[in-house]
């Protein structure tokens, strides 16, 4: 089956899905993740989740030397 990555890029987040294209008006999310990006610390978090699992996250760090 046919898939599509959806990505939102915004200025403080980033969001992404993989969809499959089933044909249906609601499209079955295979992946998704979210990076919200700055706030108390340099760097952001990650979430992510396969389908129905329930969410992961881990922090990511820039190195700006």
């Amino acid at each position: 089956m046919p898939t599509s990555l959806v990505v939102n890029a915004g200025s403080t987040s980033h969001k992404l899905a993989l969809l499959e294209l089933t044909g249906q008006e609601r499209l079955p999310c295979l992946w998704q993740a979210r990076i919200d990006w700055g706030g108390a610390q340099v760097g952001g978090l990650l979430r992510w989740r396969w389908g129905e699992d329930p969410w992961q996250q881990d922090t990511l760090s820039l190195d700006l030397r």
